[in-house]
């Protein structure tokens, strides 16, 4: 294990994270597009009390605008 290089890696990616989502989750708002093209639902939770997703990934095509999703 490289101790040093995940952390390292952790922290590019919550810097990363802070400047995607800089209040800590994205708001239906602000996907309504995403939303509307239904190719993700929710199915409620799993036995182990998990959030159960069900993603459609022939219904994306990613987006022109990657600042579509920052605020």
């Amino acid at each position: 294990m490289e101790v040093s290089k995940a952390a390292k890696m952790f922290v590019q990616w919550k810097k990363w994270r802070d400047a995607t989502v800089p209040k800590g989750y994205i708001a239906e708002s602000e996907v309504e597009d995403e939303l509307k093209a239904k190719k993700i639902f929710l199915q409620g939770m799993s036995i182990k009390q998990l959030p159960v997703m069900i993603v459609i990934a022939n219904r994306h095509f990613h987006s022109k605008d990657q600042l579509q999703f920052k605020s």
